[in-house]
């Protein structure tokens, strides 16, 4: 017997062909092939039953004894390995990503896989679905302004079966991995609004997501790694505070400027920027709409771009609507605290004074029940206001405090200076230190019984001499050991005075400055000068027109002076600002109108010598008198 085979088809599936040997002694062919390794596929052959009997052959009838055969060899579907990360993560607004993310594929070599991806996400997370291709590799996007996590389920299937399987005929197991889109920083508000051209002031801004576990990926007490820009220049010292809050020093700048903060970590770079969010500027100003309806005005200025060539600054004026005058200004903790004769600010009950953080009022307990007069920073922490008011009201359940003309506010609530209750009117603060003096129309401060002059150290409450009589103090200024008073008194101690006089500490002696003809209204040292100003005109012999110098023992005038009175000086940098009534200045050039607020610069930003003409500060006669400024 013998079986002969016919390849007629799929040969090149084997690495051995296959045969069919007759088992002696029997009417079995035993089968015999080898598969070439990871070969698929089918192959047709004929066998054909020859029977030999001694010599001679006899042929069995094909028909009878011939058969085809087909052998099918399938693929084996085993479940590949296979490996993804456990995390992944993206920033906020990063755009479409690609990644590799199935790695370590081994799978058979006619085998054709796909992933099937199932997202566990919150709605909206992705604007493109994560999808991973038959190459491993994992495309998404996430949808615009939207963080979050979603934990991705991947499973892989074949073109074999419906379900890979493993070795043991189970299913393989899907596997997961949590993508993390982290937010990028908001920025809510910046307070303050408004800053000094030399910048310096604390800065603090509101938002969300500076660091935390959820914004950064770690937990610490504090993060780092974030910068707080300012129009083109890096905040100084960077403070993290919480989540929510960031401090920094205001760079110095012009103009209106964006703020933007952005944290650099996660392998990344993602910030938040506010549009318009600092003003600076040099001063503060307050004045009335005496031509509209007398309601008084917040301004700022001047404007900065009057460090362009040619043009004419301008004060701006902040949209408040405050139904009285303001009289005192001063930038306290970073902001302008105004005050003066007024109830309203923005349909706010205020009570005569206000915090004021660039957009809105916010009240000091709830305010005081009489017209503030000046304003002082004491000791860092405490704002110091005097006035002819005689209490102080603290918060809604507070009650109220009885204060005299003098108190104190801490931030939180109101007190009283030094124990000492003043029974009557306090219109001019001054601090030197540690020394608080205060001038009005009083006879008794606490226990001490004084005139119209007093001050204040930590060991009590003190008179400079009998004091002053005869009138009203306005301003007070301190130079080494002198302490200066303005107004418009007649008496000083024993000396007959009209509007100024010295106090000499060392010796305890009062000196008179002068025979003023009207009211010294503010005094400014400038280096070795003393600036006074107010509505007089002449001093003895001397024409001064509402401003004078002191120097050397000697009473001069600054150029041709003003026509008509000035209520408030301040020193900026080489400048010295005056504001008031008088509407024109008197240049060696000749005669110029100005609106309320003038300024005259030096060529020397202490020595106040060399002094320039009179400029213009303000280029609209909007408004009214000018009677505070204070440094931005």
């Amino acid at each position: 017997k013998r079986f002969d085979l016919i390849i007629i088809s799929g040969s090149e599936i084997f690495l051995q062909l296959p045969r069919i040997d007759v088992v002696n002694g029997t009417n079995y062919g035993t089968l015999s092939l080898a598969i070439k390794p990871y070969a698929v596929g089918s192959s047709s052959f004929s066998v054909q039953l020859e029977v030999i009997t001694g010599f001679d052959v006899y042929a069995v009838s094909p028909v009878s004894f011939s058969e085809t055969f087909t052998i099918t060899v399938m693929s084996i579907a085993r479940a590949p390995t296979f490996s993804i990360p456990s995390f992944l993560s993206t920033l906020e607004d990063s755009g479409p990503q690609t990644r590799e993310f199935a790695t370590n594929l081994v799978f058979g070599t006619n085998q054709k896989i796909t992933f099937q991806v199932e997202v566990d996400a919150g709605l909206g997370l992705f604007a493109a679905s994560p999808q991973v291709d038959s190459d491993g590799i994992l495309t998404f996007a996430s949808a615009p302004g939207e963080h979050g996590s979603a934990t991705l389920t991947v499973s892989l299937f074949s073109d074999d079966f419906a379900l890979v399987v493993s070795d043991d005929n189970s299913w393989a197991p899907p596997l997961q991995c949590i993508i993390k889109v982290f937010p990028s920083p908001r920025i809510l508000s910046v307070d303050p609004i408004v800053g000094p051209l030399q910048g310096g002031v604390l800065l603090t801004v509101h938002g969300l997501y500076f660091g935390s576990l959820y914004s950064r990926n770690y937990d610490a007490e504090t993060y780092s790694q974030f910068v707080i820009t300012v129009g083109e220049r890096e905040c100084l010292e960077n403070v993290y505070v919480s989540d929510t809050e960031v401090h920094c020093l205001l760079p110095a700048g012009t103009g209106v400027a964006d703020l933007s903060v952005a944290v650099d970590d996660l392998g990344g770079l993602r910030s938040a920027t506010l549009s318009d969010a600092v003003s600076y500027f040099s001063l503060y100003y307050g004045t009335v709409r005496k031509e509209i309806d007398s309601a008084g005005v917040l301004g700022m200025g001047p404007d900065p771009l009057t460090l362009e060539d040619g043009y004419i600054p301008q004060l701006l004026h902040v949209p408040l609507h405050i139904e009285g005058s303001i009289l005192a200004i001063l930038r306290f903790r970073s902001k302008p605290f105004v005050a003066g004769a007024f109830l309203y600010a923005n349909g706010v009950r205020v009570n005569h004074i206000f915090e004021w953080d660039g957009l809105t009022p916010s009240t000091l307990g709830r305010g005081l029940d009489g017209t503030v007069h000046a304003l002082a920073a004491y000791r860092g922490s405490e704002l110091i206001v005097g006035g002819s008011f005689a209490r102080a009201f603290q918060t809604l359940r507070g009650g109220f405090l009885g204060t005299g003309g003098l108190t104190s506010w801490n931030g939180t609530h109101w007190s009283i200076v030094g124990d000492g209750v003043v029974d009557g009117t306090v219109t001019a603060l001054h601090v030197s230190g540690d020394t608080l003096y205060i001038g009005g129309r009083f006879s008794k401060v606490g226990h001490l019984q004084t005139s119209d002059l007093a001050f204040y150290n930590q060991s009590g409450w003190y008179s400079a001499g009998t004091g002053i009589s005869g009138g009203t103090i306005a301003a007070l200024t301190v130079r080494n050991e002198f302490l200066y008073v303005g107004g418009t008194f007649s008496r000083a101690g024993d000396q007959r005075t009209n509007g100024m006089a010295v106090w000499e500490s060392s010796n305890s002696e009062w000196r008179s400055m002068g025979e003023f003809d009207g009211a010294v209204c503010d005094l400014a040292p400038w280096g070795p000068t003393l600036y006074a100003a107010g509505t007089f005109t002449a001093i003895g012999n001397l024409t001064v027109n509402g401003i004078a110098r002191f120097h050397s023992g000697y009473w001069m005038p600054v150029l041709g002076g003003v026509q008509g009175g000035v209520y408030a000086l301040e020193l900026a940098s080489s400048c010295l600002y005056l504001g008031g009534s008088f509407t024109q200045v008197l240049n060696p050039s000749g005669p110029m109108e100005v609106a309320y607020v003038t300024r005259i610069c030096a060529e020397s930003s202490t020595a106040g010598e060399g002094l320039l003409e009179f400029e213009f500060v303000n280029r609209t006669s909007e408004g009214g008198a000018v009677r505070a400024i204070a440094l931005a």
